[in-house]
């Protein structure tokens, strides 16, 4: 039977990455994210996953960032997703242990990662 890490890891790999980017030695363009939906026991695991999904799949150097919509059905629907625009390659990095309501954006920010792998 697979472990819980395994099982998210699953999830996450069969979500789509969604959006078109693309990426030259200075520069990324576009937007492109993936999203899974998650339980409030399984956050802090999927937010690593997450983080680690994105590294593999977005060029080095690229800032993202882990977000997640306000909950719906009274709390009991959640998703988190890791997301990337070209907008955002222009902010500062800002690691953050939980999610902070962003109103402008209508998202819960989980923190603005850069890609630092490969």
């Amino acid at each position: 039977m697979p472990s819980r890490r395994q099982f998210l890891l699953g999830l996450i790999a069969s979500a789509a990455v969604v959006g078109t980017w693309k990426s030259t030695a200075s520069a990324f363009s576009g937007e492109a994210g993936r999203s899974i939906f998650v339980t409030a026991s399984d956050y802090k695991l999927c937010k690593k996953l997450l983080i680690e999904d994105a590294m593999k799949n977005l060029p080095r150097g690229t800032i993202f960032e882990i977000r997640m919509p306000p909950p719906t059905d009274y709390g009991r629907t959640h998703q988190m997703a890791w997301y990337a625009s070209e907008e955002m390659q222009q902010l500062a990095v800002m690691p953050m242990a939980d999610f902070v309501f962003q109103p402008h954006q209508g998202v819960l920010l989980g923190g603005r990662y850069i890609n630092a792998t490969h």
